[in-house]
């Protein structure tokens, strides 16, 4: 049993909702684990769009620490903001941008046809043996907009 709803109080609503299959493999390629999970969209007119992923427990394994921390009935609920630059293949990595690298400052993603910045937002937590996570790109939403929809999430019966 999943926790999701179908709105939240702040007017983000279910737009879709896919299957998320997942595997975990060893340096020689061999499937560790298996998992399936789900990645659910939510709208908000005018606003981007935020995702609320489920996934099992045992499955996720996340070394980050996060930029705040909250407790809502007992669970820790864990708050990021990150700076991604997504750039072409090609693109050479400016010592400025190195420096913020290795402090963990920002994020580079090669692939893109032109160079982009984009601010990751997230909050997780693990409850009832799945970790969930709602994510948004490029958000006008805050640390206590994401903390207040996770507890809405939480309180799902």
């Amino acid at each position: 049993t999943l926790k999701a709803p179908k709105s939240f109080s702040n007017g983000f609503a279910f737009s879709s909702g896919v299957p998320k299959h997942q595997t975990a493999k060893d340096e020689n390629g061999n499937v560790l684990k298996r998992s399936e999970g789900v990645s659910i969209t939510y709208k908000k007119k005018g606003t981007a769009e935020m995702a609320l992923d489920i996934e099992k427990a045992d499955f996720v394994n996340s070394t980050a620490v996060p930029d705040q921390k909250f407790t809502y009935n007992g669970i820790t609920l864990n708050y990021s903001l990150d700076n991604y630059r997504f750039v072409p293949p090609d693109y050479q990595v400016s010592d400025e941008e190195q420096a913020a690298m290795d402090s963990g400052k920002l994020y580079l993603s090669y692939g893109s046809d032109k160079g982009e910045n984009s601010v990751v937002q997230n909050i997780y937590w693990e409850d009832e043996g799945a970790v969930y996570t709602l994510l948004a790109f490029d958000s006008t939403l805050g640390p206590d907009d994401f903390y207040e929809m996770a507890c809405e999430v939480i309180d799902v019966r």
